[in-house]
C-alpha cells in the first residue's frame, strides 16, 4: 500500500469514531456524522452503521432516547457477551480484536 492509501484508511476509521490510544481501541461517537447511519424503513428499527475492523463486524446502533444504553457489547460465538457502559476497550479486549480473534462474533456499539 502507498502512504496515501494507508492515510485514507486511518482517516476513514477516524471518521467512523475508531481511535487507538496506548494500544487500546476507543470509540468516539462525536466523530461520526449522522448521514453515515442507515435508517431502516421499519419504524421500530433503530438507525445503524455497520463496518468491519480487523475482520470483526462492528455495528453502531443509534438510539436518541436519553435513557437508552450507551457503551458496547462484545458478542462471542459461545453466546457469552461482555458489556461496557463506556467507549474504551480494555487492553485485553483490544488485543483480541487486533489478533482477529475468531471467537468474537460481533461488536455492537450503542450510541
Amino acid at each position: 500500500m502507498t502512504g496515501q492509501v494507508k492515510e485514507d484508511i486511518i482517516t476513514r476509521y477516524f471518521e467512523l469514531g475508531v481511535v487507538v490510544k496506548n494500544g487500546c481501541i476507543e470509540i468516539h461517537p462525536e466523530n461520526i456524522q449522522s448521514i453515515e447511519f442507515i435508517v431502516p424503513s421499519d419504524k421500530f428499527a433503530l438507525p445503524y452503521l455497520a463496518f468491519s475492523y480487523c475482520s470483526i463486524p462492528f455495528i453502531y446502533i443509534k438510539d436518541s432516547k436519553e435513557n437508552s444504553q450507551k457503551g458496547y457489547e462484545i458478542k462471542y460465538k459461545n453466546k457469552h457477551t461482555t458489556v461496557s457502559t463506556n467507549y474504551q476497550f480494555s487492553k485485553e479486549q483490544s488485543v483480541e480484536i487486533f489478533e482477529r480473534n475468531e471467537d468474537i462474533l460481533k461488536i455492537e456499539v450503542h450510541i
